[in-house]
């Protein structure tokens, strides 16, 4: 067994003095870079949430106005067809007018009494809703607005690409101002 003097004893100690003090700022930095990416991942998962959320909401109110606008063309026996107006009347008397302003599109039921119920499908801001009449069909034209994404360098631009949708509705047997 070997022994260890005083002199070499006091070398060290004096060898190992503030060791201890790095061992800290590595333990310290190796756990802010672990919840720091703990943070964006958890931020990440968030806004790709948040996202979800938004298209799904978009997609529900997209299909509610096709499924009303079929069943609407469906029961017609009347079109009264114009750029930002549709008007269905039904065998029971009853009108359905459509009206688009901007980026609502509002549904109104209503009978000789007057009016019984009215529906509201809000898009984007910037969508544009259209009818027109082409041959024996009605097109309903839904055009989204451009979508605003980031650059590299953090500036927003505009995207040149925006999604259109048709929705081609049969016309009914007789169309008011126009004999079929």
């Amino acid at each position: 067994m070997k022994r260890i003097s005083a002199a070499s004893a006091r070398n060290i100690h004096h060898a190992r003095k503030g060791t201890i003090f790095h061992y800290y700022m590595m333990y310290l930095f190796l756990s802010s870079v672990m919840l720091t990416s703990a943070g964006l991942c958890m931020h990440t998962v968030l806004k790709a949430d948040r996202l979800d959320g938004e298209v799904s909401t978009y997609l529900r109110s997209l299909l509610q106005l096709e499924r009303s606008l079929r069943t609407d063309a469906g029961n017609a026996v009347a079109a009264e067809v114009q750029a930002n107006v549709l008007v269905f009347t039904n065998s029971e008397g009853q009108t359905h007018k459509w009206v688009c302003n901007k980026n609502v599109v509002t549904r109104e039921t209503s009978n000789a009494e007057g009016l019984q119920s009215s529906e509201r499908f809000a898009f984007h801001k910037g969508t544009q809703l259209s009818f027109q009449e082409s041959g024996s069909s009605i097109v309903a034209t839904l055009i989204e607005a451009a979508i605003m994404t980031h650059t590299e360098n953090g500036q927003e631009t505009s995207s040149t690409e925006s999604n259109i949708v048709q929705m081609i509705l049969p016309l009914p047997e007789t169309t008011e101002g126009e004999p079929s």
